[in-house]
């Protein structure tokens, strides 16, 4: 249904860029394709605006078909889904890279000792990759960050936090040395290693500055914490990370880890599922797990 869902997208978002990531394509891609299928049509469905794009006449009569035919579609994916899951017995959870470095291992451990009825598949993806994976019924499970819960269906894990990694060789102020915590005001602003905003860290990393009333202008991105990681060890800069990531870069010598001055908010964990593959009880028993497992891992720090 992608031609529906691509015209419906964009009449939702109202504008290409959005639209184009929300459907984890590129926005050119999207632009061409909208032409192309106006050009078939032989009418335009959108109107150009300098604040985006807005709907014709004929284009809201496409987007009322499209939006039923997406509903019909979406219903019967749910009961594919439900079909397919029936006495299931293989579950498919994924996460992110980082997070599953050291966690696959105890986690499928723990789960095989306390749900042994149960096969566990433990994949890991990009943050946007594991949101799609979900909605296709790909995974059935996803353990994610994220300021509020992605969907109705979810159950919060535990909560995270901010920290920052410097160069061991950088010259911090006495107290940081001495507290191992640090404020905005003790590091140099063109030294900050961002990622990219699409990244799950970035929003919090966002709200960090902004409730320090700091500008999150910085000339150098990275769309890799671990490529941000070695660019630290390397003493090229620092960047921010997760208390619980701290643990898979414990190979990695030259970082000093700090904790942050003025932070008054957590990262809180989810997990987040579509169908109810598990009953309540085995559910209790899969959060419990990954409670402990990345609890072990916040303690490294």
């Amino acid at each position: 249904m992608k031609e529906e869902l691509y015209v419906c997208t964009l009449a939702e978002c109202g504008t290409v860029r959005e639209a184009a990531k929300k459907l984890f394509i590129t926005a050119p891609a999207l632009s061409t394709y909208i032409k192309s299928l106006e050009k078939s049509l032989g009418v335009p469905l959108f109107y150009r605006l300098n604040q985006g794009f807005k709907p014709t006449p004929m284009g809201q009569k496409y987007i009322e078909r499209s939006q039923k035919i997406l509903a019909i579609d979406q219903a019967f994916q749910e009961e594919l889904v439900r079909y397919k899951n029936k006495n299931k017995s293989e579950i498919s959870i994924g996460m992110y890279r980082l997070c599953g470095y050291d966690l696959k291992g105890p986690l499928s451990v723990s789960l095989k000792e306390q749900l042994p009825d149960f096969t566990f598949q433990i994949h890991t993806n990009p943050g946007l990759e594991q949101n799609r994976l979900l909605f296709e019924g790909a995974l059935d499970y996803i353990l994610v960050t994220s300021p509020i819960p992605l969907s109705d269906k979810h159950e919060h894990i535990v909560d995270d936090t901010l920290v920052l990694a410097c160069p061991a060789t950088w010259r911090m102020p006495r107290e940081a040395r001495l507290t191992n915590t640090v404020s905005l005001e003790d590091i140099p602003k063109a030294k900050i290693l961002l990622p990219a905003e699409w990244q799950s860290i970035y929003q919090f990393i966002k709200r960090y500055f902004q409730d320090n009333h700091q500008s999150i202008e910085t000339p150098t991105t990275l769309n890799n914490m671990e490529i941000a990681v070695q660019c630290v060890a390397a003493g090229i800069g620092c960047c921010f990370t997760l208390q619980s990531y701290v643990s898979a870069f414990s190979q990695i010598p030259g970082i000093r880890y700090y904790r942050l001055k003025n932070l008054d908010f957590k990262i809180p964990w989810y997990l987040q599922y579509q169908n109810e593959v598990l009953n309540r009880t085995q559910l209790d028993i899969l959060v419990r797990c990954l409670k402990e497992g990345i609890e072990t891992k916040m303690k490294a720090f």
